[in-house]
């Protein structure tokens, strides 16, 4: 297999570079920037990593103009029904830089080097009422999402997780589709309108109803924006969203719906774009 080459694309930081760690500096970087942001319980250790780059899995590091690593992504070998593809277990950038384009950065550089190694899906899951990984995932790289995974790892105390169950969805990252080969190259798709039926009934920014009689081929799903402050605020509204979201989804999953799409609607929310 060649040597993967430190990459750089059209996304994040002119100044950066991304390339797989190699050194054991650069794993313990990787390790001491997850302490930083969830804690040492939460934190994959130092010879997981080197085992995964080992065994057919990837860990890539964004580094900044000085050398200094500035975000991250853990990837293991995975197989379902036969087919391998990359599961996606962590991707992580210093807190100053959030919102700055290293995730997308790092996402992109995974797909080169997923490539380079056979894969064609890449899978990882996110917080369902996290807006921006819904952007980033779903509206920046062109991923779907079909699964919804009820508290997947049960009650979390750390900083990002504490108060709420743990749901997650699972996003199926398709390499080689149109999209996410005209996204690879920089052509942004035009942005899509709110159309098709909301599941979910509002009373202003509050959820209080899943509709679950809906036969429309083309529904949205709203979500808060900013559910870190919200759970916060209002522990109870963060929880009615956490709870009917999960209904609305699990509801549409169940009947073939996939999330294709994210739009915004106005202030405080956004939406899920769910096509059959």
């Amino acid at each position: 297999m060649k040597e993967m080459k430190p990459t750089s694309t059209p996304w994040g930081d002119s100044g950066m570079i991304t390339r797989p760690l190699t050194s054991m500096a650069d794993y313990e970087a990787a390790y001491q920037l997850q302490v930083t942001t969830w804690g040492a319980e939460q934190s994959v250790p130092t010879n997981q990593m080197v085992v995964a780059n080992k065994i057919g899995g990837l860990v890539l590091g964004a580094f900044d103009e000085h050398g200094a690593l500035v975000g991250f992504s853990f990837g293991l070998p995975a197989l379902e029904r036969g087919t391998p593809y990359l599961w996606s277990d962590i991707l992580v950038t210093r807190a100053d830089l959030r919102g700055r384009g290293v995730g997308a950065r790092l996402k992109w550089a995974q797909r080169h080097a997923a490539l380079s190694k056979g894969y064609r899906i890449i899978r990882w899951t996110y917080d369902p009422l996290q807006s921006a990984n819904a952007r980033l995932n779903i509206g920046r790289l062109g991923a779907g999402v079909g699964t919804y995974l009820e508290n997947m790892y049960g009650l979390m105390q750390d900083s990002l997780n504490q108060g709420l169950p743990t749901d997650r969805v699972v996003a199926e990252w398709d390499l080689t589709s149109p999209r996410v080969v005209a996204l690879a190259h920089g052509e942004e798709p035009p942005p899509e309108g709110l159309t098709g039926t909301s599941i979910l009934a509002l009373e202003g920014a509050r959820p209080v109803a899943v509709r679950t009689e809906l036969a429309d081929p083309r529904l949205t799903c709203p979500i808060p924006v900013g559910i870190d402050h919200l759970r916060q605020r209002d522990p109870a509204l963060a929880l009615q969203w956490r709870l009917l979201v999960r209904q609305a989804l699990t509801h549409c999953f169940r009947l073939g719906y996939r999330i294709a799409g994210v739009v915004d609607t106005g202030p405080g929310l956004m939406a899920y774009l769910l096509r059959t």
